[in-house]
């Protein structure tokens, strides 16, 4: 018995080991603190990847493989770029990793390029942020690795959104903004200045102290939910306006439904107002849209996809 007894406790203490040394999973926060920075991204080295390399890439970011294939004859290029700029207040140093796929075939002799990112990493004194790429075009969505994130920003929950000019080019830049799971500025500023000396403490505050909350943006998924998921904020209050942020996840389309895409359609009906559509586009299962509904308050907001309601819902 005795021995019985001994042996579970090493097992318990061996597994209360491991979960020491695993970062907790954060929860998923509804809001957070939306800053943005500006970055040049200067390449610093080129290579060709080989075959097992690219299928490791492609096995952590699914959705590559719908942009690249390894058909016909294609040469996948990995381009780092070093960041220069200030992210927090602070001087800013990092990596964006970018993708080139080079392919030949088909009916056309023309090489067929694509270009993605696929990392973007930012370092400061305290802590490095790692974000991975989650699409592919327009304006590109990253998303944090807690595994791989370090110091301050370790086990923080960011989504980010890029506009990267002349990725194709040696020197690109990086118009960025993203949003911390931080559910106001002083718990964001004890967090993120820890370690930090007073002048950049208060470097670190300041950038907080403009920063705005807004809804966080739905993670990632293998497959777009079911139901589309909606998720809205009052961002701004007067004696005759309320401003509303809505941000839509589209979901899948009916089981049998020929038409792949749907249509998102937002209408705001303002107090002693008129019913206006303020938004209707075709969207891709998958896509996350986000814009700011404004009227007399109380302004009812009605969210249709295709032609039923999706969610409705009063802001006051």
């Amino acid at each position: 018995m005795r021995t019985l007894t001994a042996v579970l406790l090493v097992l318990v203490l061996a597994l209360s080991t491991d979960a020491v040394g695993v970062p907790a999973q954060a929860p998923e926060p509804d809001v957070g603190l939306q800053v943005r920075f500006e970055a040049e991204a200067v390449t610093v080295s080129t290579k060709r990847l080989r075959s097992d390399e690219w299928k490791q890439i492609a096995s952590w970011l699914p959705w590559i493989g719908m942009l690249f294939s390894l058909s016909g004859r294609e040469i996948v290029t990995q381009h780092e770029k070093a960041l220069g700029g200030s992210f927090l207040g602070l001087p800013l140093k990092g990596r964006l990793i970018v993708l080139q796929s080079t392919k030949v075939g088909g009916m056309s002799p023309i090489p067929t390029v694509q270009w993605a990112p696929s990392e973007l990493v930012l370092e400061l004194p305290n802590g490095v942020l790692y974000l991975r790429a989650t699409s592919a075009a327009g304006v590109y969505r990253f998303e944090s690795d807690p595994k791989r994130s370090g110091g301050v920003f370790s086990g923080i929950v960011a989504r980010a959104e890029a506009r990267i000019f002349g990725i194709s080019d040696p020197n690109s830049i990086v118009r960025a903004r993203v949003v911390l799971g931080f559910g106001s500025v002083e718990e964001a500023a004890r967090a993120l200045t820890a370690g930090l000396g007073p002048e950049d403490s208060a470097a670190v505050t300041g950038a907080l102290e403009q920063a705005r909350a807004v809804l966080m943006p739905f993670p990632a998924f293998e497959k777009p939910p079911q139901e589309t998921l909606v998720r809205w904020m009052v961002v701004g209050r007067s004696a005759d306006a309320v401003s509303v942020q809505v941000l839509i996840l589209v979901g899948q389309a009916a089981p049998g439904q020929e038409k792949k895409t749907r249509r998102v359609r937002v209408i705001a009906i303002p107090t002693g107002g008129r019913a206006s559509t303020v938004y209707e586009k075709e969207h891709e299962p998958g896509d996350q849209v986000e814009l700011l509904v404004s009227g007399a308050p109380p302004v009812v907001v009605l969210i249709y996809v295709d032609s039923e309601v999706s969610r409705q819902f009063k802001a006051e």
